[in-house]
């Protein structure tokens, strides 16, 4: 006999699924389990499988700050409609990146003008490839044409020059785009180093940093780091049910026994109404 206390138990239902997912951020484990008559644990493990959410919401916040600094507008009116949202999601994972550090005036105009620095190396990047496929098509029009008036000098040399210009130009161009880049790629790599956000200048930060109670304090202030310690928390405490109610169950012994390891009030309760 089931008594009306009994928690289901099973995989969880579709419905039961979406009731989670729409409170996993209004309530606690023990208040969703409560509504689909489930135990805590179950809502726990639902948890810690989900993906994280908070990361895109943490970024569109920073974008919305960005939009109401002083220089956002005057920045936006530099940008192509298409470079906008690339510097917004740049501008927004440097912010996150540098959060914990504590963000200044001057470091904020520093990543502005690190995200226009990669915007324009982008652009020459761009603008030489642009460059390179119409040398391409110049050199190949060249090519048909000396075939196709091989016998008729004057003509050739009437249709094959303009392009032959126009290549010249192109190759002029290229090799100026690419000291443009040489330039660009040097400047933004000083400007990583003024921000310390190179690879080697974070792990020497990493090495040299302590772990006093101030450091840890400081650490968990990364909406990342809350987030993953968040996460392991969760599982270590649906790790923590599952062993205990793994313990609750009988087990017997070597020498033919029937007991309980882990002896408890909820696990007796339990017993109880499954004999009812």
């Amino acid at each position: 006999m089931i008594t009306s206390q009994e928690k289901k138990r099973g995989q969880l239902s579709k419905e039961e699924r979406e009731v989670i997912a729409n409170n996993l951020d209004l309530k606690s484990d023990e208040e969703i389990a409560a509504i689909i008559n489930r135990e805590p644990y179950v809502v726990a493990k639902f948890r810690a499988q989900q993906p994280v959410k908070h990361e895109n919401e943490s970024l569109k916040d920073i974008i919305q700050q960005l939009h109401m600094k002083f220089f956002w507008k005057e920045t936006a009116q530099q940008l192509m409609n298409d470079e906008i949202p690339y510097f917004e999601q740049f501008w927004a994972s440097l912010i996150q990146q540098f959060a914990s550090s504590g963000i200044t005036t001057t470091d904020e105009q520093m990543i502005r003008d690190l995200v226009m620095l990669d915007i324009h190396v982008n652009r020459s990047n761009v603008a030489k490839r642009n460059a390179y496929v119409e040398l391409d098509a110049t050199e190949q029009q060249i090519e048909q044409l000396n075939i196709q008036y091989a016998d008729d000098a004057i003509t050739r040399v009437t249709k094959v020059e303009p392009l032959q210009s126009r290549a010249n130009a192109l190759r002029g161009a290229m090799k100026a785009l690419s000291e443009e880049y040489k330039i660009l790629a040097d400047k933004k790599d000083k400007k990583y180093e003024q921000l310390k956000a190179t690879r080697l200048q974070r792990l020497e930060k990493i090495e040299k940093a302590g772990r006093s109670f101030y450091d840890l304090v400081k650490m968990l202030d990364s909406p990342e780091t809350r987030e993953k310690e968040g996460r392991l928390n969760e599982l270590y405490k649906l790790a923590t049910e599952m062993s205990k109610r793994q313990f609750e169950q009988y087990h017997t012994y070597e020498d033919g026994k029937l007991d309980r390891p882990f002896l408890t009030a909820e696990a007796e309760e339990q017993g109880n109404e499954e004999k009812v």
